[in-house]
């Protein structure tokens, strides 16, 4: 028996991810989905989906560079909010997701920006 969809996941999925990226993002996201990722699964790429357009709203997918990653990295995990590792290798695993998609699909003409950054080792 699956387990109900959460209406706040349903509704926070329905929203597009706003600026250059949105696009994008929402055909990733309905890619992601397809596969039978879960709603709450999907979720927390729209977040940080969302939350880097909003860093970077005039920029497009194959112009986000890998100083712009690390910035928005540092911003988000350790500058708002001192986040866990846990969190920052689960913000680190969305961007991966999201820019070898983007890579792989010919989006991003210089490469993945997120290839090569090491995730924080899982002991604090």
């Amino acid at each position: 028996m699956s387990r109900p969809v959460s209406n706040f996941h349903t509704t926070t999925l329905a929203r597009p991810v706003p600026g250059a990226i949105g696009t994008d993002a929402t055909v990733y996201l309905a890619v992601l989905g397809f596969q039978g990722l879960a709603p709450s699964s999907r979720y927390e790429y729209h977040r940080e989906l969302t939350r880097l357009a909003a860093m970077f709203p005039d920029v497009g997918v194959g112009e986000i560079s890998r100083p712009m990653v690390d910035r928005y990295l540092v911003q988000r995990a350790m500058i708002e909010q001192q986040l866990s590792v846990s969190s920052r290798r689960k913000i680190m695993a969305c961007l991966s997701g999201f820019f070898a998609w983007a890579a792989s699909s010919g989006l991003c003409p210089h490469g993945n920006p997120v290839a090569g950054i090491i995730r924080p080792p899982l002991t604090d």
